[in-house]
């Protein structure tokens, strides 16, 4: 749902970039699992959630009562459980039901979704190439680059433009 930007202030706030700045998911009582850069990961309960503008909101979790406490929660990521999401309309899906889909183009498999990058204009898929080990691409989430999503089969369709935006 959204990063842990940096410490707010001297009650132990957290300053969180939503990966969705229309989400309206992190609400006072909601339990979060905070997942650091490396394997730690902590379930938490937000005591306090308000606007802080420009796609952020200030947070503040149960047992972080300073600025030292908060800062050593930089960069994790806030993730909401499933439960929490809202139903979807027919032919909605949340991006993060991509990762791990397989990503063909018209000539065949092109490779694997390992995550997504988030950037003002649009979302990117981020697609490990078939026969790579390390070679990695970004594919914009946007129709003129993917023709279709089948969350239920975990495919994504890219379009042949795709294919022009690889070379």
């Amino acid at each position: 749902m959204a990063q842990v930007s940096r410490p707010h202030g001297i009650s132990g706030e957290l300053r969180l970039r939503l990966y969705n700045p229309d989400s309206r998911l992190l609400v006072p009582g909601l339990e979060v699992l905070l997942r650091g850069r490396g394997a730690e990961q902590r379930h938490a309960v937000l005591e306090r959630v308000r606007d802080a503008g420009h796609g952020a909101r200030l947070a503040k979790v149960r047992g972080i009562d300073d600025p030292d406490r908060a800062a050593e929660l930089r960069g994790a990521q806030v993730c909401v459980p499933r439960g929490a999401f809202p139903a979807l309309d027919h032919g909605e899906f949340y991006v993060c039901d991509l990762v791990g889909a397989t990503v063909v183009g018209p000539s065949g498999e092109l490779g694997t979704v390992e995550g997504i990058a988030s950037y003002p204009t649009s979302d990117a898929l981020v697609v490990r190439l078939t026969g790579t080990e390390r070679e990695t691409v970004e594919i914009p989430l946007l129709d003129t680059f993917v023709d279709a999503v089948d969350i239920e089969r975990g495919v994504v369709v890219a379009r042949q433009e795709t294919l022009e935006l690889l070379r």
